[in-house]
């Protein structure tokens, strides 16, 4: 446009600026719907460190509102169901096996299943610990090793 602005006037300039804004107006679209896919993982922006308003704390009402407005924004309904609960049939093919199962096909298998074992050591270390409220190994003269053993 710099190449024409000699040849135009300034009328001419305003009225393809215009008629260009007009253009770009009608292509233009706000958007005013919002969704969020998980609420586990929205950004949050916290407050400024030294901004405080004690007085403001919400009531209990208005944090079930929060939630319920949240909850009805998300796809994050059924998290705790499992997918025969939310779904009548499988929607996916994967879903499909098992679907229809209400128990697991196979036992557990208990060969990585290493309970605690109880010696001597480790019942005199579990009542030592429920009598005074911590470990027999913990250190209460400060450092210890050769530095607490050091004579001076």
């Amino acid at each position: 446009m710099a190449h024409c602005s000699a040849k135009l006037d300034e009328v001419s300039r305003n009225c393809i600026l215009e008629e260009a804004i007009r253009r770009e107006e009608r292509t233009m679209r706000l958007n005013t719907e919002f969704t969020v896919s998980d609420p586990r993982k929205m950004p949050i922006v916290p407050e400024k460190p030294n901004y405080t308003t004690p007085a403001s704390q919400p009531t209990e009402q208005q944090l079930q509102a929060a939630h319920d407005k949240l909850v009805t924004l998300t796809n994050f309904k059924h998290t705790e169901h499992l997918p025969s609960q939310v779904y009548a049939l499988p929607a996916t093919g994967n879903m499909e096996y098992g679907f229809f199962s209400s128990k697991q096909l196979m036992e557990r298998d208990n060969m990585f299943q290493h309970n605690k074992g109880h010696c001597d050591v480790t019942k005199y270390a579990a009542s030592y610990t429920a009598m005074t409220g911590v470990t027999p190994f913990h250190n209460t003269h400060g450092a210890g090793g050769a530095a607490a053993t050091k004579k001076k």
